[in-house]
């Protein structure tokens, strides 16, 4: 095999030293020169030398102040004149422009969901929406509430909880109170709209809600002002259980330590003289939007009015799909008989209706319901009505001392909205049939292509609510007008042509059809005068 060299390295490493202070060999040596310069001097002669001629099309370097500075509080003392400022780096104008948060920025979902979003943004936001061609939500069954669009990443998780959210409220019930108040009042919508069946249940209601006491990261429920319980009531969440969450009992007793003494005192003004009460605990007092819409039709109107201390704050509430208001809804067709030997025998209903009350104009129980709930919800601004064709002309009864009190504790009600129908969940098939009424002169002649599918009764029906809704729009308008007090407009859910009973969605005046053209599948229908 060939033999392997190797190169030797060198013993001594080769000088590092500056060429500036390096000497040749070849000058002669010179004596050393005296200099009074001081060591920083001639650091400063040696950078200057050494320092490159600046490039064309660059700026010169910046030059550094070396003079010696004072403390600010001795420059006085010292008659020192102020130091000057720095001066600027060069290429930087003006001010500079403060630096935002780090990161992406936010998505405009996220602003304009925001409640302090302003009015032009969120105009702005559905404009380009419907440019884009993208739908938003205009199902909310309670104003003032901002869904976000379903294209975004909000709705699809949102609506992906709710469909699971049997499983969220048993694996999450620890993190689900740390969500924001907005965020739980649209999780809730969702739920009705995409979640069960049977709605949130009280279980999911008191993981959503837990206080702060039980949850370390639990959110404030002082801020929650919309409460949707849709499809809930009386499915899994009962009246009486609403009643105990909304006012949940205090955590501990309070203790009157002060000793009783049997004589009066002499000043009840004073703080120590006066009884210790115990001030009622509520879960959420800022509760201003409250849906109780698509109850079970077993639900009852008594349990509803011991809710009376949690509606008095109400400005909106959803009653949409409500049956008849009654105290004894199972005893429609119970009737007493009673037997005398001086008279014949008389029989009178149990209860305060029966079965043939409403096709008898006979409305005094549900009249005197609606005007117990009246003088609960003193502030109410907006109802919502829908589906309630039934007991429509409750609302209009016109006895004297009966009745809703539209000019006493429902004089600030502006908008009730009186829909024919409505869905509560979206609807997997979208075929409508559609048909064409003629009434004149006391004759009607149904014409459609689909006779099977829109019986006589069911037009007949929709007559009748739509005639129901025009007449206690018309009585309110006048009573309201006749005591000088602002008017409350009835929102339906036709369309209207013309100069009719109906404009822009709400009623005017008093029902003469002409012709009604109906949607089968639809919401309602259209008519005029």
């Amino acid at each position: 095999m060939p033999k392997k060299y190797h190169r030797p390295l060198p013993s001594k490493p080769p000088s590092t030293s500056h060429p500036s202070i390096s000497s040749s060999s070849l000058d002669p040596p010179r004596p050393p020169e005296q200099s009074n310069n001081s060591v920083n001097e001639q650091l400063t002669a040696l950078r200057k030398s050494q320092a490159s001629p600046p490039e064309p099309g660059k700026s010169p370097p910046v030059s550094f102040n070396s003079s010696r500075t004072v403390h600010p509080s001795l420059q006085a003392i010292l008659d020192v004149p102020m130091t000057p400022p720095p001066t600027p780096r060069p290429g930087m104008r003006g001010t500079p422009r403060p630096r935002g948060p780090p990161g992406p920025p936010p998505p405009s979902s996220w602003l304009v969901a925001s409640r302090h979003c302003p009015a032009h943004m969120k105009r702005q936001h559905r404009e380009r929406a419907s440019r884009a061609g993208i739908r938003t939500h205009n199902t909310a069954p309670l104003p003032d509430m901002t869904l976000p669009s379903k294209t975004s990443l909000q709705h699809m998780a949102l609506k992906r909880m709710a469909e699971d959210w049997d499983f969220h409220r048993h694996y999450d019930q620890h993190y689900l109170a740390a969500l924001t108040p907005q965020l739980k009042s649209l999780l809730l919508w969702y739920i009705s709209f995409y979640g069960p069946e049977d709605g949130v249940a009280f279980d999911g209601l008191k993981v959503l809600f837990r206080p702060s006491t039980e949850v370390q990261d639990a959110t404030s429920n002082d801020e929650i002002t919309h409460l949707d319980l849709s499809g809930a009531i009386a499915r899994s969440v009962t009246l009486r259980q609403l009643e105990f969450f909304l006012s949940p009992p205090p955590p501990f007793p309070i203790a009157d330590t002060t000793p009783v003494s049997d004589s009066p005192p002499d000043d009840w003004s004073n703080p120590t003289n006066a009884p210790l009460l115990a001030s009622p605990t509520t879960l959420l007092p800022s509760l201003t939007h409250l849906s109780l819409s698509f109850p079970h039709p077993s639900s009852s109107w008594s349990r509803l009015l011991a809710l009376k201390p949690h509606l008095a704050t109400l400005t909106h509430l959803s009653l949409a799909h409500w049956p008849i208001p009654t105290l004894t809804p199972n005893s429609k067709t119970t009737t007493i008989t009673t037997t005398s030997s001086s008279s014949p025998s008389t029989t009178i209903r149990y209860g305060g209706s029966d079965y043939y009350s409403a096709s008898e104009g006979d409305w005094a129980e549900a009249a005197g319901i609606l005007r117990r709930l009246s003088r609960a919800t003193y502030c109410l601004t907006w109802l919502d009505v829908s589906g309630c064709a039934d007991w429509w002309d409750a609302l209009g009864w016109k006895v004297a001392g009966e009745g809703a009190d539209w000019t006493g504790a429902w004089r600030g009600l502006r908008i009730v909205r009186m829909s024919m129908g409505g869905q509560r969940r979206p609807s997997s098939s979208s075929t409508s049939f559609s048909s064409t009424t003629t009434i004149s002169g006391g004759t009607s002649a149904l014409s459609s292509t689909h006779d099977e599918a829109w019986p006589l009764r069911e037009r007949k029906r929709r007559e009748d609510a739509q005639r129901s809704a025009c007449n206690v729009a018309a009585w309110v308008r006048r009573k309201k007008a006749a005591h000088k007090l602002p008017l409350t407009r009835f929102q339906t859910d036709w369309d209207v042509e013309g100069n009719g009973p109906a404009k822009d969605g709400f009623l005017t005046g008093e029902f003469s059809v002409k012709t009604v053209t109906l949607d089968v599948g639809g919401a309602g229908g259209m008519f005029w005068s």
